[in-house]
């Protein structure tokens, strides 16, 4: 009986294997996440973020696109957020487009996808697709995001609908395409999940902790010997021996330095300075 079950088993175990097998090699995520723009995708090498290369304005981020594939075409692409061409542009209705296809030699237009229909794809061998559905006469818009960490201005190439009959193919090619590379409206520097460069932050909270710690020294240090050594005038002032003569003390360095470097210039002597002869 038992020998039974098992055999029953074992066509239901063959199956979930072939799945999970056919999900590893064409695995595919929709990852439109609510609260965040729709080409935004989070993966689990990190999240992709395309924001930080749209224009926001209403005009696309890549004008005149040529195609490869038909040379009398030329395209124009925005993701995240689309654009409008105007009265007489592409798209029905005034309706934000995310790609247009003009065929330069009669001067027609047509939308080939609505931003409204954006939708982010990543597969589980890594590739990554921005779709757009809605446009004119059917047309439909795919585009390809490459990782490209060389990238840091994007690029973009269509091929038309060379394969499947108005379905337009690009490719763009940015950092922005590698996860965790943008953020937001500008790439984070260094690249790669969590690569950022922090230093000019510390550099300044260092010199503002210096200058703090600085005036904290004379603050209480002027209060202390007022009302404690009952000093008055500059002798309120801590060190006020040390902080007076520094200004002379600075000069006779930089005049050593330069009388320095000009003799060394001038004559080539190893030692021009007078501390030599002493």
């Amino acid at each position: 009986m038992e020998l039974l079950r098992r055999r029953s088993l074992f066509p239901v175990l063959l199956i979930a294997y072939a799945c999970s097998v056919k999900y590893t090699v064409t695995g595919q995520i929709n990852c439109n996440i609510v609260g965040l723009d729709s080409c935004v995708c989070d993966t689990p090498q990190g999240r992709i973020d395309l924001t930080s290369i749209a224009n926001s304005d209403g005009t696309p981020r890549f004008k005149n696109i040529q195609g490869e594939t038909f040379e009398r075409y030329e395209y124009s692409y925005n993701p995240c957020y689309g654009f409008q061409t105007g009265t007489n542009g592409c798209g029905i209705n005034g309706a934000v487009n995310a790609a247009c296809q003009e065929e330069t030699s009669f001067d027609d237009q047509y939308s080939c996808g609505l931003t409204s229909t954006e939708t982010f794809k990543y597969y589980s061998n890594g590739k990554t697709e921005l779709q757009y559905d809605g446009g004119e006469g059917g047309r439909i818009t795919v585009v390809e995001v490459i990782c490209d960490e060389s990238a840091t201005t994007p690029s973009i190439r269509s091929f038309d609908d060379g394969d499947v009959p108005y379905r337009y193919d690009f490719q763009l090619r940015t950092e922005c395409g590698c996860p965790g590379r943008c953020h937001g409206s500008k790439p984070k520097p260094g690249g790669g999940a969590g690569g950022s460069d922090k230093s000019g932050a510390i550099g300044l909270t260092l010199i503002f902790l210096s200058l703090f710690g600085l005036a904290l020294y004379f603050v209480i240090g002027i209060v202390v010997r007022k009302y404690r050594f009952q000093k008055s005038g500059r002798e309120m002032i801590p060190n006020h021996e040390f902080w007076f003569v520094l200004p002379y003390l600075i000069k006779d360095g930089a005049l050593f330095t330069f009388n320095s470097i000009r003799g060394l210039v001038l004559r080539g002597d190893k030692s021009p300075s007078d501390y030599d002869k002493l």
